[in-house]
């Protein structure tokens, strides 16, 4: 009975010696071995060193970090971070723009397992009765539709930086005093509004019973020992980012330097958080289970954050998960990219290789950096061409980007963010002067363009009835009788402007002439004051609207505004006297002829003003 039992133990042992043998080869297929990954990781440092030593003269601070599959790190610093000659290190924050909504989807995931936030219900439910959305909201909004990016929300302009940073608005307040408007249909048009991420924070305050920072700070940071990451404008509550991010100066797309830049925007959730590529590879690492605490209590969360909840039209595959953007072309990969006035920041995920890059950088909406240094690390991938493709004339057009304002005054900028999309042979197409080639019905591809623009999915959208789809955001085909009508009234403004310059000239001409053969000259001083108020107010339009589009609001444009109500105004007064003057008759065809170009001047920019600012 012994024998036997010894030779059952001894079978036993036998089988699993067996058993771990046949799976040994098992093992070494899934997981890369220590030299490949070494390797590996050697060619991918060497490839961003190439690049950083190929753009020096147009990079200044250069700090990325690479979570690889084996769960090793790379590092990589390169430049200055100021004029005073410091290099940058682990320890240099920047600001993340955009990327700051990582924290917001994750802390909704939180409260969704814990059955504080239902994703899928309206968000009126979670709003206090006394809290004003914008006033011609009407369509239901889930919680979904925040997280995707079709709410519905275009972006404003007004009233997105601190109006005092000594006193900082509560999120409720920030959001009040917004003019965000719901001006698509929820899933009609994607469009990343910043007005719409800090709603989402807000909801997140008022079903955690704490501060947005507060939570955030408690459930997210700390576990995952992220110390270099501050999320407020002011960046009080992180006073060791504060000091870190003050040692940072800034630079534009052309070299120049801006010294310290930091902006205090509103909508602090939205944009404002500040950290180091090293504290969101330890946030990622929490994504994949890898830190020794957990960020979720529920197995199936980790995969829910990057399950598709939007896709393309035109059966173009996946776009948006909750809150991250699908890498075009590319299985299971997803990014979140972000930009300040001060800096650019990049994080791409490779969900299938358990692999991550962040890389930042502080010049201003510095893509072409960012995305040329992700593709040399995950790649690029080469579409597949279809045999049956289509005329491609059919999309030809002007494109409105549906991110842009389209209402108030502020929608003036709008106009020069527009995509002009030509037809090329029929089969491709030429996007802002860009070639792109068709790779199938309704999608096309640049193979020079950085990768997250170098695919395109067009697509009939109803209301709007073309629309051009990049990952992050929507163009709308702009109506051609709007097109026309923008443009006669721009143009017109222009030459009112031109006309004004040279009738003050001219007057001026006209009276020294007359002087040297001592002759009375008597033309009268409302032309001039016509003139001169046409030529301020095209100055402050100017001025204003290059303001909007850098990001440098506030003070300028409000000016604008009041000129502009002043104005028009001051113009129905002096088209009612120039009417009149015009009506006894003028002696001097010189005269008439300036009466009839200020006549002219004045109905045009009172049109521009009626539909740029007032009806609009």
């Amino acid at each position: 009975m012994r024998k036997l039992f010894l030779k059952a133990i001894h079978l036993f042992i036998l089988l699993i010696i067996g058993g771990l043998l046949c799976a040994v080869p098992a093992l070494a297929e899934e997981s890369e071995s220590p030299e490949n990954s070494q390797d590996q990781a050697a060619q991918i440092k060497s490839s961003l060193e190439n690049l950083i030593v190929s753009r020096q003269d147009r990079m200044h601070a250069y700090s990325a970090a690479i979570l690889m599959p084996d769960r090793s790190i790379i590092d990589s610093y390169h430049g200055l971070k100021n004029g005073l000659g410091e290099f940058v290190n682990y320890e240099t924050c920047y600001d993340l723009g955009e990327l700051s909504n990582i924290f917001i989807w994750i802390s909704a995931i939180q409260l969704s397992e814990k059955g504080l936030l239902d994703l899928n219900s309206d968000i009126r439910l979670y709003l206090p009765e006394d809290f004003k959305l914008p006033k011609n909201t009407k369509a239901t909004i889930n919680f979904m539709n925040l997280m995707t990016h079709s709410s519905g929300f275009d972006m404003s302009f007004l009233n997105t930086v601190q109006p005092n940073s000594d006193e900082p608005l509560s999120l409720k307040d920030a959001l009040h005093f917004s003019d965000a408007r719901q001006t698509y249909k929820p899933k009609d048009l994607v469009s990343q509004s910043n007005y719409a991420s800090a709603l989402a924070a807000y909801i997140i305050e008022r079903v955690s019973g704490m501060s947005y920072n507060s939570y955030v700070h408690l459930n997210i940071l700390k576990p995952m020992r992220m110390n270099h990451t501050s999320l407020l404008s002011s960046m009080d509550d992180n006073l060791k980012v504060k000091e870190l991010r003050q040692e940072l100066d800034s630079y534009s797309r052309d070299g120049r330097p801006m010294g310290y830049v930091r902006q205090d925007y509103t909508f602090y959730p939205a944009m404002s958080a500040v950290s180091t590529p090293q504290d969101i590879i330890r946030l990622v690492r929490g994504l994949f289970r890898y830190s020794y605490d957990d960020l979720f209590s529920e197995d199936a969360s980790y995969e829910k954050l990057f399950e598709a909840q939007l896709s393309y039209e035109a059966n173009a595959g996946p776009r948006i998960a909750h809150g991250f953007f699908r890498l075009p072309m590319k299985e299971n990969t997803w990014f979140i990219y972000g930009s300040t006035p001060a800096s650019s920041a990049l994080l791409e995920i490779d969900t299938t290789n358990k692999q991550a890059f962040v890389v930042m950088t502080n010049v201003e909406e510095d893509q072409d950096l960012l995305w040329q240094s992700a593709q040399r690390v995950f790649g690029r991938s080469n579409p597949t061409i279809e045999k049956n493709l289509e005329n491609s004339a059919k999309w030809s057009g002007v494109y409105q980007d549906a991110r842009s304002p389209q209402h108030g005054p502020s929608k003036l900028a709008s106009v020069f963010m527009r995509q002009i999309v030509l037809t090329d042979n029929n089969k491709d197409l030429l996007i802002n002067s860009d070639r792109f080639m068709q790779q199938s019905p309704g999608r096309y591809f640049n193979d020079s363009g950085i990768q997250r623009d170098n695919s395109v999915v067009f697509s009939p959208s109803g209301h709007y009835i073309t629309k051009l789809s990049y990952p992050q955001q929507d163009f709308f085909k702009v109506p051609a009788d709007i097109f026309i009508l923008e443009g006669v009234l721009i143009g017109g403004a222009l030459s009112a402007a031109l006309l004004s310059i040279a009738g003050i000239i001219g007057i001026a001409i006209y009276r020294l002439r007359n002087l040297r053969r001592g002759s009375e000259t008597k033309i009268g001083a409302l032309p001039n004051f016509v003139y001169l108020l046409n030529i301020i107010l095209m100055v402050i339009v100017t001025m204003a609207t290059q303001a909007l589009l850098t990001n440098s609001t506030s003070a300028l444009f409000k000016s604008f505004l009041a000129f502009g109500y002043g104005y028009f105004f001051i113009g129905l007064i002096f088209l009612v006297l120039i009417v009149k003057r015009l009506s006894q008759g003028l002696s001097q065809n010189f005269k008439r002829i300036h009466y009839i170009i200020c006549l002219c001047s004045i109905v045009v920019i009172l049109m521009n003003l009626v539909y740029w600012e007032i009806i609009f």
